[in-house]
């Protein structure tokens, strides 16, 4: 008699992006409103920092996305191409400055990997 094991191999399908969002002076910043919208689907997901400053935005699907965190007295931060893959948790780090909601911040390049 012959017996054979099949293991399950497989993973979460999804991911997780969480962040720290500070000032310049490095003080955190919350009730931040946190944005992150897959550039191929359109499809949101939202989040609010907490009183340390984090967010998180778990069950993203693999892709690119746009990154977009506001607060009033803040410029609007907005990082379009954070790549997320499947069950690789991605942790960023984003630093708003002062001014007024209505102007923009644009990151061009990679968004800080902590």
């Amino acid at each position: 008699m012959v017996s054979s094991l099949a293991y399950a191999q497989g993973g979460s399908q999804t991911t997780t992006l969480s962040g720290l969002v500070a000032d310049a002076q490095r003080a955190v910043i919350p009730g931040a409103d946190v944005v992150v919208r897959n550039n191929a689907t359109n499809a949101e997901s939202r989040a609010v920092t907490d009183a340390k400053g984090d967010f998180v935005v778990p069950g993203l699907a693999p892709g690119t996305y746009t990154l977009t965190v506001s607060l009033m007295g803040f410029k609007t931060f907005v990082s379009p191409d954070v790549k997320m893959l499947a069950g690789t948790p991605e942790t960023v780090k984003v630093t708003l400055q002062v001014g007024a909601i209505e102007e923009t911040v644009l990151v061009t390049g990679a968004t800080e990997i902590m």
